[in-house]
């Protein structure tokens, strides 16, 4: 029997799946950081405010200084 097997099938499936996905991530930064140059404003600060709030809750340094 000729044609592609389920499992090839399903591989495909996954692999065009996983590849819509990183080009929708990468349009969506694409967009966000456009929007920032139009904008004239900064990277958001909520991802570093939420990571220092959890060190200091469970008691664990951040390695590095300032920026390294």
């Amino acid at each position: 029997m000729t044609g592609i097997s389920g499992r090839v099938r399903r591989l495909r499936g996954l692999l065009a799946g996983a590849a819509a996905g990183a080009g929708g991530i990468a349009v969506l930064d694409a967009v966000g950081y456009l929007d920032m140059v139009i904008r004239g404003r900064g990277a958001s600060t909520t991802p570093e405010v939420a990571v220092e709030r959890l060190s200091e809750t469970l008691h664990v340094p951040i390695p590095g200084d300032g920026n390294a």
